[in-house]
């Protein structure tokens, strides 16, 4: 916020909607040009629901948090970079899925190569939701979006 207070006391700021629309988004618990890029190019442009992000809890004693968490479609969604998923990342990743898996709650992974195609991530995400109870419909992101916007 502090960040935010400074732009608006600025008279001339170049490119300040685009830094308030980030800014924004990290308030909203963005934490990665990956989640950044799901949110934009996937969640967003497609109209798939809010997911609370970085949601944190407990698996087998261990803190934990979620990436993206659509908890009344009991549907996670994990952005998988390099960093903090390698070695012992990938035990404590294992361990909060399979906890999510006992308590009947699905999860997607997906890394910065996926998201080279976030109309098919979309369609992915949007299939789990719709299966878990979501009612809602997939928007074309553009005129070639290859999301499949229709019920299954």
């Amino acid at each position: 916020t502090q960040i935010l207070d400074a732009l608006d006391r600025r008279k001339r700021q170049r490119h300040r909607q685009l830094i308030k629309d980030v800014l924004a988004d990290v308030v909203g618990g963005v934490e990665s040009n990956l989640e950044h890029k799901y949110l934009v190019r996937v969640e967003r442009a497609h109209g798939l629901p809010v997911a609370t992000r970085q949601v944190k809890g407990w698996a087998n004693g261990v803190p934990t948090r979620k990436d993206l968490d659509y908890d009344e479609f009991a549907t996670t969604v994990e952005l998988d970079g390099r960093l903090g998923h390698e070695g012992s990342g990938r035990h404590r990743d294992r361990r909060r899925d399979n906890a999510n898996m006992r308590l009947g709650k699905a999860t997607l992974r997906y890394g910065h190569a996926d998201l080279q195609d976030p109309c098919g991530v979309a369609s992915e995400v949007a299939d789990l939701l719709r299966r878990n109870g979501w009612e809602g419909r997939l928007k074309a992101c553009g005129s070639r979006c290859t999301a499949s916007t229709s019920e299954p």
